[in-house]
């Protein structure tokens, strides 16, 4: 996953060839990534508080969960077994004030399956 507080992408590379690309703009401070057989890739969008998909075959980006909580929420971490997404969430904050052990983080479950 390629992000800098801006637009996102991502790097696929055959391990057999070693041909590269990427692919921009799936995102907007997206992270945590994990690939679901050969051809979606999961992944948080912090810039749009999402939880979306990108389809490797299609070539297209799509929104499974969005929060549009006040105050602004922040997602961090992200575990998928079982067709469940498991991901931190948290009060949108400063790095240092995310990292702040008294702060307190919910998780959240989403059947992947179902919606």
């Amino acid at each position: 996953m390629l992000h800098s507080r801006g637009v996102s992408g991502v790097g696929v590379v055959d391990i057999r060839t070693k041909e590269a690309i990427i692919i921009r703009g799936i995102g907007s401070q997206a992270h945590q990534t994990v690939l679901i057989g050969n051809s979606q890739l999961v992944y948080l969008d912090s810039g749009d508080v999402s939880l979306k998909v990108l389809n490797f075959h299609t070539m297209k980006v799509h929104k499974l969960l969005k929060l549009e909580e006040t105050p602004k929420k922040f997602l961090k971490g992200l575990y998928i077994k079982d067709s469940v997404a498991y991901i931190g969430v948290t009060v949108a904050g400063s790095r240092l004030w995310r990292r702040d052990p008294d702060n307190d983080a919910d998780i959240l479950a989403f059947d992947l399956r179902n919606y």
